[in-house]
């Protein structure tokens, strides 16, 4: 199966049998070529050809934050979006009422609150006092945020 039967059968006159063994040549090469591409999109979907990852021990992290061999942009990524990710929850306020510490006691940090207030209290309003507590804690949330991105 190669070229020269091919031009052997085209000096014949024999059309068909050229016709025939191009076909051929052809989907070998075209089956060849997917297979190359299958195995490498397969092992790159299930990661065969990627080293096993292995986590840190708990106190020994190194720079490798992703656990991908090496150091690269992708670490720095991860560093900045958690010390971003750390500065915001940091920055989170729990809106205390009080009437919502009468009602617990102590005003712990164990109680849950929702848009603002305690859930208990929250589930004790009608649905349409639901719905203007939660757009009032959405709209002061989006003041919040047009503040901040006017500081930067």
């Amino acid at each position: 199966m190669d070229t020269s039967n091919i031009i052997e059968n085209l000096l014949e006159g024999n059309i068909s049998g050229a016709r025939a063994e191009t076909e051929s040549i052809l989907l070998k090469k075209i089956n060849e070529s997917i297979e190359s591409y299958k195995d490498a999109i397969v092992d790159g979907v299930y990661g065969l050809s990627e080293k096993k990852k292995v986590l840190d021990p708990v106190g020994q992290e190194d720079d490798d934050i992703d656990n991908d061999g090496d150091e690269d942009e992708s670490d720095e990524y991860l560093k900045n979006r958690r010390k971003v990710r750390k500065k915001e929850i940091e920055n989170e306020e729990v809106n205390y009422d009080e009437d919502d510490l009468s009602e617990g006691g102590s005003g712990d940090s164990r109680i849950e609150f929702i848009y603002g207030m305690k859930v208990s209290r929250y589930e004790k309003l009608s649905d349409k006092q639901k719905a203007q507590v939660k757009q009032r804690w959405y709209n002061e949330r989006a003041m919040e945020e047009k503040k901040r991105g006017q500081k930067s």
